[in-house]
């Protein structure tokens, strides 16, 4: 077997993983990371400055310096994010069109029946044509969507 295909064989699988990974995170695992890595926006960054006060009676001064925190950390992320989203866009798109070359036209038209699938299931501001940053795709669900932990 050339290199070439076994690069391949091995990417294909480290897709698959990433995928079922992803979807299993979105239907079974709790939120578990602050919002300011990679995985949510302003509205998780609130959602978790909120929890936070109201789990560990944050007093106005401490609430005022983790928002600070947190909205200077999330501005760092996005520019950590910014230079590198683009080749990471072009890299999906460019492996999406290796597999879809390796399909049959009949396992073509379930693929991307997949990939519209998994869209439909974004949020709508995800689903917009326009450079992501960390803050634009988690797989954890919104707050609001989410069920409780049991209690402990």
């Amino acid at each position: 077997m050339s290199a070439w295909k076994v690069i391949f064989a091995v990417l294909l699988i480290f897709i698959a993983g990433a995928i079922t990974g992803s979807i299993a995170a979105k239907n079974k695992l709790p939120e578990s990371r602050p919002p300011g890595g990679m995985i949510g926006g302003n509205d998780r960054r609130l959602e978790y400055l909120r929890r936070m006060k109201e789990k560990l009676d944050l007093t106005p001064v401490q609430h005022e310096r983790v928002e600070t925190l947190l909205k200077e950390s999330q501005e760092r992320l996005n520019k950590i994010w910014e230079p590198v989203s683009p080749q990471i866009k072009n890299e999906f798109e460019a492996v999406r069109k290796a597999m879809l070359a390796e399909l049959s036209a009949e396992q073509q038209a379930k693929f991307q029946k997949m990939a519209e699938m998994g869209r439909s299931r974004q949020r709508p501001d995800q689903r917009q044509d326009k450079p992501r940053t960390p803050h634009d795709h988690g797989t954890n669900p919104p707050p609001h969507s989410r069920k409780p932990l049991p209690p402990q």
